[in-house]
């Protein structure tokens, strides 16, 4: 057996999806991790992960919410900014390591010293999300899942990073000093030993290229922000406009049939079986449900009826603008009748761009 107009196997498929999305991210940023600290630190940065997403899934729990698109839009969006306080304490750390500080006592100085940049970071970052929890509307109760999961992964980062990770740190850093990183590591953390040209690797080119702009601080001002003043300049001489939600390929659709006259049940019904004989001939239509309507729930006035249209699979089809231009013009040939046809919208409800009312 099967189901008109299913829409479980779209929620499932934007599920799959975005849990994809999920673990692509955290896959990305443990390769990040491990080409730039190296896999120890990297396993342990690794792990604020699950534990910054178990505390978040214990919250939303204890809030009633339901693991939703917003939810996972938020987790997404989280993975690449939760490892941050991680990433701070440990590298800390691990350089005391190199400098022959004990396990312990080296997570508990990054711990200590970390402590203060570790929150202003993040409460810096939960500022621009907080706003987000007072939008008003039906749109800002739509869009309150999205601040919610950030502010509460991003807390969980922060307790992973203070409680968390000297406690792993304590027990499966590596203790092993090597003479060269050691050298590498004194020469970044002590001002007496610093020397840009022993600086290494991507450090180094960056410590130069700052050095060359420190050089010319006047110069380097005047054209950093005459590249920003630019970028503004160019948007407001050619903007791309401004829209709630972004247009989305459709797969769903409702087709109203208005036909304008007093006519019997038979002839309406002669009508939408003629209609629904053309929608059936279209490439990409997989299913339709006719149904006689009148001009209520949303319906233009004098609708005699209306066609739910499910269309089929996007990689297997054309462009749901083309199939519904393709029913168009098969039934604006049908004597007596006007089709309107709509793509399903998404998002929250909204009313209709522009509103006229003549009395």
């Amino acid at each position: 057996h099967s189901f008109l107009v299913d829409q479980a196997d779209t929620t499932k498929n934007l599920f799959r999806s975005l849990e994809a999305a999920v673990l692509t991210a955290v896959a990305l940023v443990m390769v990040v991790c491990v080409a730039t600290l190296g896999v120890r630190p990297a396993l342990m940065i690794g792990t604020s992960i699950p534990i910054s997403f178990m505390i978040a899934f214990l919250v939303v729990q204890m809030l009633g919410m339901t693991i939703n698109m917003m939810i996972m839009f938020g987790l997404v969006l989280a993975v690449g900014v939760l490892v941050d306080d991680p990433i701070v304490v440990v590298e800390y750390a691990e350089r005391k390591l190199q400098e022959g500080v004990s396990k312990k006592e080296a997570f508990i100085m990054a711990a200590r010293k970390m402590f203060v940049p570790v929150v202003s970071a993040t409460f810096t970052t939960l500022g621009a999300f907080i706003p987000l929890l007072f939008w008003p509307g039906i749109i800002g109760k739509f869009m309150s899942y999205l601040p919610i999961i950030v502010i509460v992964v991003m807390i969980a980062s922060l307790l992973s990073a203070l409680v968390f990770m000297p406690v792993i740190g304590a027990i499966i850093a590596s203790t092993h000093v090597d003479p060269k990183a050691k050298e590498a590591a004194d020469v970044v953390m002590y001002a007496d030993k610093f020397d840009v040209k022993k600086v290494k690797g991507v450090t180094g080119v960056y410590v130069r290229t700052l050095q060359h702009l420190i050089r010319h601080p006047i110069i380097t001002l005047v054209v950093g922000f005459g590249l920003v003043f630019a970028g503004f300049f160019a948007y407001a001489a050619n903007p791309t406009g401004f829209e709630a939600f972004p247009a989305s390929e459709a797969e769903f659709g409702t087709v109203n049939v208005i036909a304008r006259g007093n006519y019997s049940p038979v002839q309406i019904r002669d009508f939408l079986v003629e209609v629904e004989q053309q929608i059936l001939q279209v490439q990409g239509v997989q299913d339709s449900i006719m149904t006689f309507a009148g001009s209520g729930g949303g319906a233009p006035p004098d609708t005699i009826g209306q066609f739910s249209l499910q269309l089929q699979p996007w990689n297997e089809r054309v462009k749901a603008e083309e199939i519904f231009q393709n029913i168009r013009d098969r039934v604006k040939n049908i004597s007596g009748l006007e089709v309107q046809i709509a793509a399903q919208e998404n998002g929250p409800p909204a009313g209709k761009a522009i509103n006229l009312s003549v009395e």
